[in-house]
């Protein structure tokens, strides 16, 4: 009986040991405790200008952050160049017409490292946090995806707004919570008064996760190294821009944007 009792003693101290050290190896992984490597580029738009961030962006939404899902490495340094990707259930269209109280995959700019050592970020942005509500800047890419570049895709609705449980997420609650939200009715008048930008020259096109798209053979799959490639082009398109708009990004209108991650920062 003595024998019995020791070892449901001795389980139930192993169960306690294990449980802590799975606390522990949470917490080191947890993203927002891993140090934030801070990129810096230059853009073909102003991008602490809400009107020129909209005017080249195909879609602007009011989105709660279902899921995170996962990161994409674009190279194959210890770095990677990730994009991580999220499951978004859009609440309120504000440019574009994607559908309503679904979730839709996208991916942003930035996320955990390929060596799983740091969080690489560009300079003034911040990653979206699973539970929050945000307007969501997007452009569609090649193959029709919606993809959330550097600075200004993202912006956080309101900072008192709790985390909302996906279990406990509600269309029309999450719909008050926004209606009277100064960033959204910002961001709804600079899209009625859009500034092109001279040197943004993307070509536009819907996405294929739009209410309205239809030719279902419009974009075709291609493999990562093409994808790697354009994505290259692009780098070198943004850091081959002229001088003067360099300028113009450091203004007196650039905003000090919120980090979502209490870390220590490292330059990059």
């Amino acid at each position: 009986m003595l024998k019995s009792k020791n070892m449901v003693l001795k389980i139930i101290l192993l169960c306690l040991f294990l449980t802590t050290i799975m606390i522990i190896f949470i917490k080191i992984i947890k993203p927002k405790e891993l140090p934030v490597i801070l990129s810096h580029a230059k853009y073909v738009i102003n991008v602490h200008d809400p009107r020129e961030v909209v005017a080249s962006r195909e879609y602007v939404f009011i989105g709660y952050v279902s899921s995170i899902d996962g990161t994409e490495y674009i190279t194959d340094d210890d770095d990677g160049n990730p994009k991580t990707k999220y499951s978004i259930n859009v609440i309120e269209n504000l440019k574009g017409e994607l559908p309503i109280d679904k979730n839709i995959p996208i991916t942003k700019t930035g996320g955990i490292t390929r060596d799983n050592k740091n969080i690489s970020i560009y300079d003034g942005d911040i990653m979206p946090e699973e539970g929050k509500l945000y307007i969501f800047a997007v452009i569609t890419t090649k193959e029709g995806e919606l993809h959330c570049p550097a600075p200004s895709s993202c912006i956080l609705i309101d900072k008192s707004i709790e985390k909302i449980e996906n279990t406990k997420f509600n269309l029309e609650n999450a719909k008050k919570l926004v209606d009277k939200s100064p960033v959204k009715e910002k961001y709804k008048d600079a899209i009625k008064n859009e500034i092109k930008s001279i040197y943004d020259i993307r070509e536009q096109k819907i996405s294929r996760y739009d209410v309205n798209f239809q030719d279902k053979a419009a974009y075709e799959t291609e493999d990562v190294s093409t994808e790697n490639n354009n994505i290259v082009k692009e780098n070198e398109l943004i850091t081959s821009i002229k001088e003067t708009k360099e300028n113009q990004l450091n203004t007196s209108i650039k905003e000090k944007y919120n980090n979502s991650f209490e870390t220590t920062v490292i330059n990059n």
